[in-house]
């Protein structure tokens, strides 16, 4: 039995709308700037205070691995919806779609830690954490299908052992 396809569209949801919500906090002497997943992947402008009690607008750009992870969210997205959502298919957009987020921490982190001479820290929210979380669930669900659609395809499937 493959899994729900409700599932995998509900899940795709889910990290999408997580995307909008905070990603990524970025500290610096009680300054502190938290951007969302949307914000990652289109980048966009933030204002920082100075020490003269001005405020500075800098550009953060577009981190090539939230893209990617947004693609794989909204093509698994699209894929669940428009056709019969394939595990084969849903697997590798959610694992390829949680690889690209687990690599986004990190390269975040040695940015950070290169450009701020350990200064500036970075901690990861919730909405991070949640659409890693689904995405892996969208993974393991449809891992699991896809192994009972194998078992219930080969030659020998009542001869299996579970």
């Amino acid at each position: 039995m493959v899994p729900n396809r409700k599932i995998s569209v509900s899940t795709f949801g889910f990290a999408l709308v997580c995307f909008a919500l905070p990603f990524a906090t970025v500290s610096c002497a009680g300054v502190d700037i938290t951007l969302s997943g949307l914000e990652l992947a289109m980048g966009t402008t933030i204002e920082m205070p100075t020490a003269f009690g001005q405020v500075e607008e800098n550009e953060v750009s577009r981190e090539p691995l939230a893209i990617c992870a947004l693609t794989c969210v909204l093509a698994g997205l699209a894929l669940a919806v428009f056709t019969r959502g394939r595990p084969p298919v849903l697997l590798t957009f959610g694992a390829g779609g949680a690889l690209c987020l687990l690599l986004l921490a990190v390269k975040l982190g040695a940015d950070l830690e290169k450009q701020g001479e350990g200064l500036l820290t970075l901690d990861l929210r919730f909405g991070y954490y949640l659409c890693l979380l689904s995405l892996l669930a969208i993974a393991a669900v449809s891992g699991y299908g896809l192994r009972q659609l194998q078992r219930e395809t080969s030659p020998g499937a009542s001869r299996l052992p579970p």
